[in-house]
Parts: C-alpha cells; sequence; structure tokens
C-alpha cells in the first residue's frame, strides 16, 4: 500500500471516529438560584429586597417590591430557580436541550411611590456539579404605564449586561446561554414578559448548554497530516 493510500485510510478511520464522538451526547446536574441588586429608583420611591433564593424551605426564592397601593401591597418580581430549595432534587439536563432554570413571577399592582422604579439588576447563578459556577449577570428594565385600564400591560425585559459561560468537560468545549423567557413550556423563547394592570404573569428562564464542535475538515486533516509524518519518517 502506497503512503497516499494509508494517508487516505487514516483520514476515513479519523472520520468515522469524529462522527461517533460528536454523536454521544453529554449531561450535567445541577441547581439554579437568583439574586436581585442595585434598583434603579426615586428618593421618594418604596423599594424593599430579599434575596432567599437558596434556601432549605419550600417556599424561599428572591423577591423585588416597590411602590404601594391602597391596600398596602406592592408590585413585585419574585424568581424561585430550579432545584434552589433543599428539599428538591437536583436537574439533569442533555447537551442541546433547553431547560428550565427557574420561575419569573410579576406582579404588577396600581401603585404609588414608584415614579422612578425603571429597573433592577439581576443574577442568576447556576451550579453544574463537578463542572463549577457560571453566574449570568442581567438587568431587568421595567416599562411602566400610567395607572389606569387593566388591558394595559406593563412590560420587564431581560438585558444581558455579560457574555455566554464557556466551559471543559471530560476533554470537550460547551457553551451555557440563556435563552430568554418562556411562556408556553420551553417552546418558544422572548427576550421579555408582561404583566396587565392590577394582574400578574408568570414565565420561566430558559438556558442551553452546546457543544462547541472541532471544525470536521480541520479535525481531519491535522489528524491526516500527523499520520503521514509517522509512516513517511518510518519509510526512510
Amino acid at each position: 500500500m502506497s503512503v497516499f493510500s494509508q494517508f487516505l485510510k487514516v483520514c476515513a478511520i479519523s472520520g468515522v471516529t469524529l462522527l461517533s464522538t460528536s454523536a454521544t451526547s453529554a449531561s450535567f446536574t445541577g441547581f439554579a438560584y437568583g439574586d436581585f441588586s442595585n434598583p434603579v429608583s426615586g428618593v421618594n420611591d418604596y423599594i424593599n429586597i430579599v434575596n432567599n433564593d437558596l434556601g432549605y424551605h419550600r417556599k424561599d426564592n428572591s423577591v423585588f417590591d416597590w411602590g404601594i397601593d391602597k391596600r398596602g401591597n406592592s408590585s413585585r418580581f419574585r424568581f424561585d430557580g430550579t432545584a434552589s430549595d433543599y428539599f428538591e432534587p437536583n436537574f439533569t439536563v442533555t447537551e442541546g436541550t433547553a431547560f428550565s432554570l427557574g420561575e419569573f413571577t410579576y406582579v404588577n399592582r396600581a401603585t404609588r411611590y414608584s415614579a422612578n422604579v425603571t429597573g433592577i439588576d439581576f443574577d442568576l447563578n447556576v451550579n453544574l456539579l463537578g463542572i463549577g459556577w457560571s453566574t449570568f449577570n442581567y438587568s431587568l428594565s421595567i416599562d411602566n404605564t400610567p395607572n389606569g385600564s387593566k388591558n394595559v400591560p406593563d412590560y420587564v425585559s431581560l438585558i444581558s449586561q455579560g457574555e455566554d459561560s464557556s466551559f471543559s468537560y471530560l476533554g470537550n468545549s460547551y457553551r451555557f446561554e440563556i435563552l430568554g423567557f418562556s411562556r408556553d413550556g420551553g417552546l418558544t423563547f422572548e427576550d421579555s414578559t408582561f404583566a396587565n394592570e392590577r394582574s400578574y404573569t408568570t414565565a420561566e428562564i430558559y438556558g442551553q448548554i452546546q457543544a462547541v464542535p472541532v471544525p470536521a475538515a480541520l479535525w481531519l486533516f491535522g489528524s491526516g497530516l500527523l499520520t503521514l509524518g509517522a509512516l513517511l519518517k518510518r519509510k526512510k
């Protein structure tokens, strides 16, 4: 067999190996929780933050309250991370599959002392067991409309302040990205959600872990060159 024929044979074997490796999907286990901080507000606005999502009890979550209505209630963001409570089992997900990182609830009330509340920072923390923490820094922008009709919604937008997280696992590279809000169980994703006046809405924040593939042609060519060099050296 000529050296060139051996080179082609090695390339073919390398290609089969590459395809069989990429066909195996990795799975990951972990939990998530969220924190609110740095509200944008005026001196006369009422605000209150309680970050207790990473807790031991079923009702532990993080909340941001602002304004006061006639009954003494506030508008609210509430986040309950997936498996953030002690009693909840950790999630297990497969690469390439969208999964919920937690439930986000927006309670929209007709409040006073809230005219200058326009946003707040939100950190989404995810622990993948055996890999470590990833923290996604976001700001939540609040588009308040004048108090009035129940049919006039207020919007909240999820605005990224950083980049997707990257990590290595079992010799492969992965990218962890946040897909956005979903109100239909992960079928569609959006950067914003809304609640009508004197109402509330619940959406989930979804993420996804994707393998970062080595370009097949580059991997195949590099493997072939190394093998060709070894064959030429042995022939000499």
